[in-house]
C-alpha cells in the first residue's frame, strides 16, 4: 500500500480516493518528498525536506 500512496511512481492526482486519504498517514510518501528535495531541489525545506525529516 505504501508504493501507490508514495506519489513516487504514479502522481497522487491518479490512484482512487481511498489511496489519496491513505498516503497522508504512511510515512512513505514523507520520505519520497524527503529524498527528491535533496536529489533535486538542492535539499530546499519548501520543497518538501522538513516534512520527511
Amino acid at each position: 500500500m505504501a508504493v501507490p500512496t508514495s506519489g513516487a511512481t504514479v502522481p497522487l492526482q491518479a490512484p482512487p480516493g481511498f489511496y489519496r486519504v491513505l498516503g497522508e498517514f504512511e510515512p512513505l510518501r514523507q520520505i519520497t518528498d524527503a529524498v527528491r528535495s535533496i536529489l533535486y531541489y538542492d535539499a530546499q525545506a519548501d520543497a518538501g525536506l522538513p516534512r520527511g525529516w
